[in-house]
């Protein structure tokens, strides 16, 4: 059911709503995504949650959180900001086919077994009278939307906080206007989320017991600009989602048919919510709300950030499921087993199926090769102008680890790397900034092609491994998070925050035509 495209811009409502505003803003373009399972440690701190959502940001997130220094041990983020360790996630959208089955909805820019991102907004609204807008403080979080609301009556009326989590269908030549609810229909460009947060803090409350008391949306019909009431005088920072879905895999000869309904059972929309965790630099973020003005122009991030995490690196920043059952690909039944639920009451809160959490993750991205001499070493990248492994090489559509590390070993090398599922490298050594990251997952996931049950790397990902020798114990790298992320808010020669999915997939189809000849 996956599709690659393009990641072009889009001049969306809302982008053109805050370039006409007063006040700074900057948008972060979050290329790829941590995991994808049912977990919210602001919901459901420590156990299994209710339906599954997609989680982007730094990735020291876990099922539980409890204080800001967890954030701080991010070591990647799967968003561009170095200084932003914050966890942004929304529910998963799938398609109910009209066998039954659910399939999971791809974001645009997805394909090839990569996960695609959302965009957040940062905006400055200070009102008339007040001294400056707050940055988030240390330990903050909050949420945005009701997962059981199949209604919404006063969407487009004066109650601005109302008309906060919208739907929009845009198309090749247009947009529709924003909705409240997720009308069944097919969009040929894209299917838009939009989640605006509230920006009225309470100004002592970090995270209350319902996660949403101590914010409340600006007075009057506008939903994110105004003031705040005195309950919630103190002026926050404005973010809000966005969050971009592509139907054209859901067609079935050419007509768009099922039902389309957001992990928790809704096919309304109307329960489309986000879940924020504040992991940024506190100080770094107050200064870059009140001079950073990048608006809707990525390439100039790097002038307010400095150097940012690559789009290669964003990609690579990834996650270990931790709860063992599909979240993707055809399924019987939504994650959770939860019912549709289409209103227009309330939905019930459905009790779930308490499931274990394992204490660390299984290891399900490599083989155990210890027994033949090998130690599996982590997922490596090959993003270089060069071969990150350039000793001996050769392609096999029968390709197994096993073949590979025979290979290289046969050619008297001590690291083999198998990529794209039928490619083998081997060499003596890598270069620095291509081996695996400690605490990274990596971009490792196609099966190999001649046993589908290993894992052989993928487009510009290498599962690496390393001969054991020297006398040291023969033991695979698993993983663990790593170091925290280095400040580094230097200068940046570079202006392409992120690479078109349709570029880096011509390269890789380039490399393997070349390769084959």
């Amino acid at each position: 059911m996956y599709f690659t495209t393009s990641l072009a811009l889009l001049a969306s409502t809302a982008t053109t709503a805050l370039a006409a505003s007063s006040g700074n803003f900057f948008r972060i373009p979050c290329a790829g995504r941590l995991v994808d399972e049912r977990s919210d440690p602001i919901i459901s701190p420590g156990t299994v949650s209710q339906h599954v959502h997609e989680i982007a940001g730094g990735n020291a997130f876990n099922f539980s959180m409890p204080t800001y220094n967890t954030t701080q041990e991010s070591s990647c983020s799967s968003c561009p900001i170095k200084k932003d360790l914050s966890n942004y996630w929304t529910p998963k959208l799938y398609w109910k086919a009209p066998n039954g089955s659910f399939f999971d909805v791809p974001r645009l820019g997805e394909g090839l077994g990569q996960r695609a991102g959302m965009t957040v907004y940062y905006y400055n609204r200070a009102q008339k009278g007040q001294d400056h807008v707050q940055a988030f403080p240390a330990g903050f979080r909050m949420i945005a939307g009701d997962p059981f609301k199949r209604s919404n009556p006063g969407f487009g009326g004066s109650n601005g906080s109302a008309n906060a989590i919208q739907w929009q269908c845009l198309h090749n030549s247009y947009h529709e206007p924003a909705t409240g609810n997720l009308p069944q229909k097919y969009c040929d460009y894209a299917y838009r989320a939009a989640i605006y947060f509230p920006s009225c803090w309470d100004g002592k409350t970090l995270d209350p017991p319902d996660h949403s008391s101590h914010m409340a949306y600006p007075m009057g019909s506008n939903y994110d600009n105004g003031d705040c009431p005195s309950t919630h005088p103190v002026k926050l920072v404005n973010i809000f989602f966005e969050v971009d879905y592509v139907m054209s895999s859901l067609l079935e000869n050419g007509e768009f048919t099922g039902q389309l309904v957001l992990a928790q059972g809704d096919p309304t929309g109307y329960g489309l919510h986000g879940d924020f965790i504040n992991g940024w630099d506190v100080p770094y973020l107050q200064e870059k709300i009140e001079t950073c003005n990048a608006g809707d122009t990525e390439a100039d991030l790097p002038g307010c950030f400095g150097t940012l995490f690559t789009d290669d690196e964003q990609h690579a920043c990834t996650l270990p499921p931790m709860i063992d059952e599909p979240t993707s690909g055809e399924l019987k039944a939504l994650p959770g087993n939860n019912p549709i639920q289409g209103g227009p009451a309330t939905a019930p809160n459905v009790p779930i199926k308490q499931m274990k959490i394992p204490a660390t993750p299984p290891p399900v991205d490599y083989k155990d090769m210890t027994s033949q001499g090998w130690s599996y070493q982590g997922c490596a990248s090959d993003t270089g102008s060069g071969r990150s492994l350039s000793g001996a090489s050769h392609s096999d559509k029968n390709m197994t680890i096993e073949s590979c590390l025979d290979y290289c070993s046969g050619k008297g090398y001590s690291l083999a790397g198998i990529e794209y599922g039928d490619e083998c490298y081997c060499d003596n050594s890598i270069p620095q900034d291509q081996a695996p990251v400690k605490g990274q997952w990596g971009g490792c996931w196609m099966p190999c092609a001649g046993d589908a049950t290993e894992t052989c790397g993928a487009g510009d990902a290498l599962s690496l491994y390393k001969k054991c020798g020297g006398g040291a114990a023969c033991a695979n790298t698993g993983f663990e998070l790593g170091t925290p992320v280095p400040d580094t808010d230097g200068g940046s020669t570079s202006t392409k925050v992120r690479r078109s999915h349709l570029e880096r997939h011509r390269k890789r189809a380039l490399r393997h035509a070349e390769f084959a000849s």
